[in-house]
Formats: structure tokens, sequence, C-alpha cells
């Protein structure tokens, strides 16, 4: 397992308590995303493709600019009552 992996997981075990529903999903898929932003900066076996940025530069872009609107909604919505014991 690699050490972004790694870091990502124990980040999101600290986080699994404060995070609700779907929050935690898009933190690990924004955090994702920007670590492979920064690991295709140490790639030196990848073509530039636009804008000084390669390929994967890109695609993390994309998915940033998808997830995190999805997690900042998500993380703000109050928690759900699905879970509540009903008497």
């Amino acid at each position: 397992m690699s050490s972004s992996a790694i870091s990502i997981a124990a980040v999101l075990w600290r986080l699994r308590k404060r995070l609700h529903d779907g929050a935690l999903f898009f933190a690990y898929i924004v955090m994702f995303a920007m670590l492979r932003f920064l690991l295709f900066f140490a790639r030196g076996d990848v073509p530039v493709v636009a804008w000084g940025l390669k390929n994967g530069h890109l695609t993390a872009l994309a998915i940033l600019f998808v997830a995190l609107p999805w997690f900042i909604t998500v993380a703000r919505r109050p928690p759900s009552r699905r879970h509540a014991v009903v008497r």
C-alpha cells in the first residue's frame, strides 16, 4: 500500500465520527484528487498536455471541481435522523 493511501486512510479514520452520511466518501474523493495532483509533479515519464500540466493533473482537477462542492454541500447538511431509534 502506498504512503498516500495510508495517509488518506489515517485522516479518514480520524474524521469518521465527525462527518456523516456521504461526507466521508466525498472527503476521500477530494483528498485523493489533491494527492494525485501533487504526485503527478513528481512523475517525469508523463508528457505535458496543456497549460504546463499533465493528463493526471487535469483529471485530478476535474474530479476536484466536481467533488469539492458536493463535499461542502453534504458536510453542511444536518445529520439525518434515519438511524435514530424510533419508539
